[in-house]
């Protein structure tokens, strides 16, 4: 039985069928029914635009504006910041904040300066397949993210017993089916981050309802 509870993040939107931080793959992500988009968020030039490496110089990226303009009260947002020092501009661009906008980063810096900037921000700490150390639950702890974001190979089972007590898992990138099903399963995740969400949906739709889902 799949979790009912557990959210559907659409990485870059709907990425495996779209080019990625593209309006067409936001827009395929809602049609389908995605709970959340996770964009990534940079600064080019003057703009905050959408894109997972910097854009070359006369690239024409979709902006953020764009974004929060698209999926204003129909699908909620998680927004990665690639880099530091436009936190507050992120921060403007999002007011007032849409419904369960998360924001989150590989820098702890730009967590802590987020909520500084805003306390009332939630958080989340990007944890990387090749990412050891100290305890990862500390790591977030230490810059002020409220979620744990790690990649799926960091979902141990001693990642999973400090769910209860810290807050559930948004784990990425889920592609694979037999993985969407585990992580679907799971109680310590409370968002998975996937490149296909009209698998992910069916095979949530199917764990609850025990029917195939109507969604193509």
């Amino acid at each position: 039985m799949t979790n009912a509870t557990t959210l559907i993040c659409a990485h870059r939107g709907a990425s495996a069928q779209l080019p990625d931080n593209s309006l067409a793959a936001f827009e395929a992500a809602i049609a389908v029914g995605a709970d959340m988009i996770e964009a990534d968020v940079r600064l080019h030039g003057d703009t905050l635009v959408l894109s997972h490496d910097p854009p070359a110089a006369a690239a024409t990226p979709v902006t953020l504006d764009d974004l929060v303009r698209l999926a204003a009260g129909r699908i909620a947002l998680d927004l990665e910041l690639k880099e530091a020092g436009y936190e507050q501009r992120v921060l403007d661009a999002v007011d007032p904040r849409p419904a369960g906008l998360i924001l989150t980063s590989f820098l702890p810096d730009v967590l802590a300066r987020l909520r500084e900037l805003d306390p009332d921000i939630t958080t989340g700490l990007l944890i990387g397949p090749h990412d050891h150390g100290r305890d990862l639950r500390e790591r977030a702890t230490a810059c002020g993210a409220q979620l744990l974001c790690p990649h799926v190979s960091q979902v141990t089972d001693a990642l999973r017993s400090t769910a209860a007590s810290s807050g559930p898992l948004v784990v990425w990138t889920v592609n694979e089916p037999r993985v969407l099903t585990d992580m679907l399963r799971d109680p310590a995740v409370g968002r998975v981050i996937t490149d296909v969400p009209s698998v992910a949906l069916a095979i949530r739709d199917l764990g609850l309802s025990g029917q195939p889902s109507a969604r193509t």
